[in-house]
């Protein structure tokens, strides 16, 4: 919140980094789809496209990382250098999600809670049918 006004934006980010904002427009409701492709041994193509407004974002970046994870995520950002409070949120639905081209045969134990000054604010609910989608809910 900037003088007691939300404010939304798309960004992206590469561990242990902070998240570097996109400058496109993005409002609550939008569809997003995001694709991060190995493009060789360490350039990775990261975009994000907003299915509502129709832009699409991209770039090229290094990552020497271990390559070993990945996540589906709903978390509060950082504002000033410090974590943001969580915003009230609708349910974040999670769909066709993939992992090197295929699903992520994601399992209920896998899951994980944000918490933010020892309270659980948001939770992954159980995976679809297909277990390539969740759902994450506000915890109260």
């Amino acid at each position: 919140m900037i003088q007691g006004k939300p404010v939304y934006y798309a960004w992206w980010e590469i561990l242990p980094a902070t998240e570097t904002m996109i400058p496109n427009p993005v409002s609550p409701g939008d569809c997003m789809r995001g694709i991060i492709t190995k493009l060789t041994r360490h350039s990775w193509c990261i975009s994000l496209i907003n299915l509502t407004k129709g832009w699409t974002f991209r770039t090229i970046q290094r990552y020497t990382g271990p390559q070993s994870s990945a996540e589906w995520i709903v978390e509060a950002p950082s504002v000033g250098g410090s974590i943001a409070s969580m915003s009230r949120l609708s349910p974040v639905a999670f769909r066709n999600c993939r992992l090197n081209c295929r699903p992520p045969a994601f399992y209920t134990r896998d899951k994980g809670i944000l918490i933010q000054g020892q309270r659980i604010l948001s939770i992954p609910g159980s995976p679809n049918c297909c277990r390539d989608g969740f759902v994450v809910r506000r915890a109260h």
